[in-house]
């Protein structure tokens, strides 16, 4: 069985995401920081005026922490119900994954939650992401409050300009 992924760039590691699961992606935006977001949280971005938040995914890969930079690009996918993005070095298209391009995950990266698969893919591999991975339960119910706050905040600016 074939599995299509969209193909992004952290560093100079090749990984992909089960291209179902994208909505869009984009050249980076401003990130807004939310005070006390979990630290897993960069900030929320509007997405056609709806709040996402941006997930650091260097930091769930355990990734060296860097600035962003103009020629970055966020992912914008969902999964469990939720819209969420995380910004990435570059974008490498979409990507095939045959079934027989497997390799065994304990032989390249030993346990990582995050990963589901490992394609091999010319002379390198692609490390699958989960999408529904990316957030555990209690980072779901954390980013449901920052949402809900930030939405009740816009609302209450909006209603006080229009009164």
């Amino acid at each position: 069985m074939e599995n299509v992924y969209l193909g992004f760039n952290l560093d100079d590691k090749l990984f992909g995401i089960t291209a179902d699961a994208v909505i869009r992606v984009s050249q980076i935006v401003e990130i807004t920081p939310v005070p006390k977001s979990p630290r897993e949280i960069k900030g929320i971005i509007n997405v056609m005026g709806k709040i996402v938040p941006v997930v650091d995914i260097r930091y769930q890969l355990n990734f060296p922490e860097r600035e962003f930079r103009l020629s970055d690009y966020l992912i914008i996918f969902r999964t469990l119900g939720k819209t969420l993005s995380f910004v990435v070095d570059g974008i490498a298209g979409l990507i095939p994954g045959l079934v027989d391009q497997d390799v065994p995950l304990n032989t390249i990266i030993g346990d990582s939650p995050l990963i589901e698969r490992v394609i091999k893919h010319g002379d390198g591999f692609i490390m699958i992401v989960n999408p529904q991975k990316i957030l555990s339960l209690k980072d779901g119910k954390s980013i449901e409050n920052l949402i809900d706050g930030q939405n009740e905040r816009v609302f209450q600016k909006y209603t006080q300009i229009s009164a």
